[in-house]
């Protein structure tokens, strides 16, 4: 078996069991010389709010997607248009830079949640930039072979207490259970944080994982949940983060 068709059987059991609230299958979709849903797969819809609203986001991110697909959007520019809290994670297969040429086409001032389906789990050498503005919005994108493979929003605090820029390293990975996810108990605030990676000689106790991006957090980065589980099963202690101020 090819290592990217495991990494996709990967992403579906973990996504099967951990947003099956927010999940939606829908046909292929395709732009030019790119293919969305690749293999008859999935999309992946992530949503970042509590997992007790989910059910009460679903109408809502159900018609938001019906009303794209019907109306033959480009995938990139559904983000826009999904409600507050709720990031479209969307897998995408087709030639790296077309990707990056359709990013800058169609997804406008959001950036597009995305990650491309030839990214190769067992190559190594996927590195990670964290983007980060002084409110603590931001985006983390993630590199392979110097390329951007896949990319998606995330928060943290203030500028005061956010991960100092810099090149740093992945630490701890978080290896509690809790449910089907790993991650770690955050020692300060005795909150689970899941898909937890440790930002080394940055601030201290800063990790990147998934859970809210409706507020800040305390220091650490946040990713949507499925989005954290990705970025998780990419890197591994000693990989390489980089946190670049955009102001």
């Amino acid at each position: 078996m090819k290592p990217f068709v495991l990494f996709i059987l990967i992403f579906q059991a973990f996504f099967t069991i951990s947003i099956s609230a927010a999940e939606r299958i829908l046909p292929p979709v395709k732009f030019g010389n790119l293919k969305f849903r690749p293999n008859g797969t999935w999309v992946y819809v992530g949503a970042s709010v509590s997992e007790e609203k989910l059910a009460a986001a679903k109408p809502a991110i159900d018609a938001v997607l019906d009303r794209c697909t019907k109306d033959g959007s480009h995938p990139f520019s559904w983000q826009a248009l999904a409600p507050a809290g709720v990031t479209f994670i969307i897998p995408v297969s087709g030639d790296i830079d077309e990707i990056h040429t359709d990013l800058a086409k169609y997804s406008g001032n959001i950036n597009a949640a995305w990650i491309w389906d030839d990214i190769d789990p067992k190559a190594g050498s996927v590195s990670t930039k964290i983007f980060l503005w002084a409110n603590g919005l931001g985006y983390v994108d993630l590199y392979q072979h110097g390329k951007i493979v896949c990319s998606m929003p995330c928060r943290t605090s203030a500028r005061s207490k956010q991960p100092h820029a810099g090149v740093w390293k992945v630490g701890e990975v978080g290896s509690q259970k809790q449910g089907s996810e790993s991650g770690r108990m955050s020692r300060k605030w005795k909150a689970w944080m899941p898909w937890a990676l440790e930002i080394t000689n940055s601030n201290p106790g800063c990790f990147l994982h998934g859970g809210n991006l409706l507020s800040a957090s305390d220091g650490c980065v946040r990713l949507p949940r499925p989005g954290a589980a990705i970025v998780y099963h990419l890197l591994k202690a000693g990989s390489e983060i980089e946190v670049v101020y955009l102001d």
